[in-house]
């Protein structure tokens, strides 16, 4: 009874959101495990806090032993500008302006020739933004057509960003933006869907619960 309660005031506050003109579109996820945020930790450390405010993981989807697609992460590091996350993303292949940002025009244009795809930007602050010190993004990429394939992308958020992020934007190469509550997809999760690089704010319960996310079509 809890569980269904909650799911249905969930999606009351997303229909309430779209009405009001969200500029993307939300709509939440029945839960893949028994408990609420299963799989949960605490929220990432303060102290963990990265010392320049634009990180940057690179994930990979390979075959493991049993033939399972599992994801591998390389974490890129953390840069002061969001050009110097791109480059490093790309192996120095793509220079960017100084003061290029993620929702900047062409950005998905000028990643092509890398066969490299942003699939979000989670942000520690509402409303995509990023202040020194006090409002940090991580840019998670990844490579061209993986889900042109109708395959997907997915990771745990873990050390200082597990239960930080407040925001999210997505991209048209992998559409479908979900986060959820527990690592590994478990618990409540909520979704959005793209048609361009828009920012969302994870609305209630969702709000700095976020330990994995999945990208897809």
């Amino acid at each position: 009874m809890f569980k269904r309660t909650l799911f249905q005031w969930v999606a009351g506050v997303l229909l309430i959101g779209g009405l009001i003109g969200w500029p993307i579109t939300a709509h939440a996820v029945e839960p893949e495990a028994t408990t609420l945020g299963e799989g949960q930790a605490e929220q990432g450390d303060e102290r963990d806090a990265p010392d320049a405010s634009q990180c940057a993981v690179l994930v990979d989807m390979v075959e493991n032993d049993r033939g399972d697609q599992v994801p591998e992460e390389t974490d890129l590091g953390c840069f002061a500008t969001f050009a110097e996350a791109v480059a490093a993303a790309t192996a120095g292949a793509v220079e960017l302006p100084a003061d290029a940002t993620p929702e900047a025009e062409g950005l998905e244009e000028a990643l092509a020739p890398a066969q490299t795809v942003i699939l979000s930007t989670e942000y520690d602050c509402r409303n995509c933004i990023v202040l020194p010190f006090f409002c940090r993004a991580i840019t998670f990429f990844g490579r061209d057509g993986i889900c042109r394939s109708g395959r997907f992308y997915r990771t745990n958020l873990t050390g200082f960003w597990n239960n930080r992020a407040s925001s999210t934007r997505g991209s048209t190469a992998c559409p479908r933006n979900c986060g959820f509550q527990g690592f590994n997809q478990a618990g409540f999760g909520v979704c959005f869907f793209h048609s361009s690089r828009s920012c969302g704010n994870y609305p209630g319960i969702f709000n700095n619960t976020i330990s994995s996310k999945r990208w897809s079509r």
